[in-house]
């Protein structure tokens, strides 16, 4: 019966021992990768745009191109200015500004969100909205969504200020989407009055 005891002891000592091993294990692993995140947010800089309109943290400089349109529902032109930069991982930030006529309309913004969106799906075969909701920017009512199309995946956040929507979106290979990056790249975003 003694003989049982120590056997007992000894188990439950050994067992502490790897308890406290793969504890601690776990928990530096959990230190190096969170390390590891924020110091690839640490390498974003700061952008401002070269209009004065917004500032961002990138991951890298971003490039820009702007084109006018006419848009499919109203049939009046609107202006878009896209930053995009690409992600060491292999997707991409964007900062897409739709300019509207300082006329049109504005009073309904999940209209006007919701289209856009929409127009973004309807732009490539395969392309699936996944959701649409009613959030919030800066206290401000915003869209969330997310469109996937089997190979990359698209997180992105819409709002309307002054005659300008807003779009800012995330793009990831498949099961590679990061939602604390984007939140980051979300939270950075500051838009500015010209």
């Amino acid at each position: 019966m003694t003989r049982a005891i120590f056997i007992l002891i000894l188990l439950f000592i050994l067992g502490g021992f790897y308890f406290i091993y793969h504890t601690n294990q776990t928990a530096d692993r959990e230190a190096s990768q969170s390390l590891t995140e924020s110091t690839s947010l640490a390498n974003w800089n700061m952008y401002t745009a070269p209009s004065g309109r917004f500032r961002v943290f990138f991951p890298n400089m971003p490039q820009n191109a702007s084109s006018t349109v006419v848009d499919k529902a109203t049939q009046n032109p609107k202006h878009f200015a896209t930053y995009a930069s690409a992600s060491p991982e292999g997707g991409a930030f964007m900062v897409n500004i739709i300019t509207f006529k300082p006329d049109q309309s504005m009073k309904d913004p999940k209209a006007i969100a919701t289209r856009q969106v929409m127009e973004m799906v309807e732009a490539r075969e395969g392309n699936k909205l996944i959701s649409l909701n009613e959030g919030e920017y800066k206290g401000q009512a915003a869209f969330d969504f997310e469109i996937d199309n089997g190979n990359m995946n698209i997180l992105g956040k819409a709002f309307i200020r002054d005659q300008k929507l807003y779009i800012l979106t995330m793009t990831s290979p498949d099961k590679q989407t990061d939602p604390e990056k984007f939140a980051f790249f979300v939270n950075s975003f500051e838009p500015l009055n010209p």
